[in-house]
């Protein structure tokens, strides 16, 4: 006698989900410098997009840790971004207070107890 078929589920094969890796890969590397600018940006947009790629799979894809990490990355890259943009604007608004200053302190010595500003 012959043994009756038995069918087995196909297994899912979960895959990760790419948009989230670039996102983590990116947001990495926004914050330790070679993506400085556009590494943060891109790793908010992959991270986002793959979330939701992910959250609409129906467990199809996996990585959905990887996209938040990466979002959280980005995050963390634009505000290093921000303030390192503050900074620079900052020095450059003392170094040319500080010269032009020096230029009214140089230029009143010269002239001695008249004083004349000239633009």
């Amino acid at each position: 006698m012959a043994k009756p078929m038995s069918f087995q589920p196909a297994s899912t094969i979960r895959r990760t989900n790419g948009l989230a890796v670039a996102s983590l890969v990116l947001g990495i590397l926004g914050i330790t410098g070679p993506a400085f600018i556009i590494g943060p940006v891109l790793a908010l947009v992959f991270g986002y997009r793959g979330r939701d790629q992910i959250d609409r799979s129906g467990g199809l894809e996996e990585g959905r840790g990887l996209a938040v990490a990466g979002i959280v990355l980005g995050w963390v890259g634009v505000g290093f971004a921000l303030f390192f943009l503050l900074f620079f604007v900052v020095a450059v608004a003392a170094v040319t207070v500080h010269t032009s200053h020096s230029t009214v302190i140089e230029h009143t010595i010269r002239v001695g107890r008249s004083v004349i500003l000239r633009p």
